[in-house]
């Protein structure tokens, strides 16, 4: 008998020990589903910054035409990160969108180019260049003003081989400030735009092509344009 009460205790206290168990456990999940849903305090600080600086990246693969006359031009704006090519729309670097979401203005202080170009002609060499300009060179610049490029402050120029040859690649860089030459360019706000916007200042990057006589085929380039960028809410935020 006393064997018998000594085990139905036992049993007892088992049991008696699982349903704490499982209620501890239960516990746990409801505080744990309570706080993932908890709200933060006031007291917390916002994770977004008043200033965001960042970089940008915007590529392209050009088809660029010679056969009717034997030089052309493609131009950029960097410092309209919003639409960096003036021939297309919504041309906005990668990220750009995102980032104009979340901020009012933007301004770009930086940026670097490299160009590969593939010549497509077995009889022409290329000569190629790449420059930063303040004024825009519009879209069909005459054939004076492509030849004389070569001999601008920072211009970059190279000849591309025949096809079948190895690629030109040309690379430049320029600060907005060395640009228009004053540290205005920094903070007046003429360098800088709404988000859904442009600056009402900008500068370009060209890229000049001439052959000694036309090229019947598309000569193919890839374009890559980075730019240091900054974006802010606050119209006077000392940046």
């Amino acid at each position: 008998m006393e064997i018998y009460c000594h085990k139905l205790l036992k049993k007892m206290s088992a049991k008696q020990h699982t349903k704490k168990t499982k209620a501890r456990k239960q516990n746990n999940r409801k505080n744990t589903r309570v706080q993932a849903t908890q709200t933060l305090p006031r007291s917390v600080g916002l994770i977004l910054p008043d200033q965001y600086d960042t970089k940008l990246r915007y590529t392209e693969l050009i088809s660029v035409v010679m056969a009717v006359n034997n030089w052309t031009s493609v131009r950029y704006t960097p410092t309209s990160a919003y639409d960096v090519n003036p021939l297309l729309a919504s041309t906005a670097m990668a990220g750009f969108a995102e980032l104009a979401a979340l901020y009012k203005y933007y301004q770009v202080t930086m940026s670097s180019i490299k160009v590969e170009f593939f010549n497509s002609s077995a009889t022409e060499i290329l000569t190629v260049c790449v420059l930063p300009v303040v004024e825009d060179p519009g879209a069909a610049p005459l054939l004076a003003a492509v030849l004389s490029s070569r001999e601008q402050p920072y211009s970059k120029t190279k000849t591309v081989s025949y096809i079948g040859g190895p690629k030109a690649v040309v690379v430049n860089s320029m600060s907005s400030q060395k640009m228009w030459g004053t540290p205005m360019a920094k903070t007046d706000l003429q360098f800088a735009s709404l988000t859904n916007n442009v600056p009402s200042q900008n500068w370009h990057w060209w890229i000049n092509l001439h052959a000694a006589g036309v090229i019947p085929t598309s000569v193919k380039a890839y374009v890559s344009i980075d730019v240091s960028i900054k974006f802010w809410n606050r119209f006077f935020l000392d940046r």
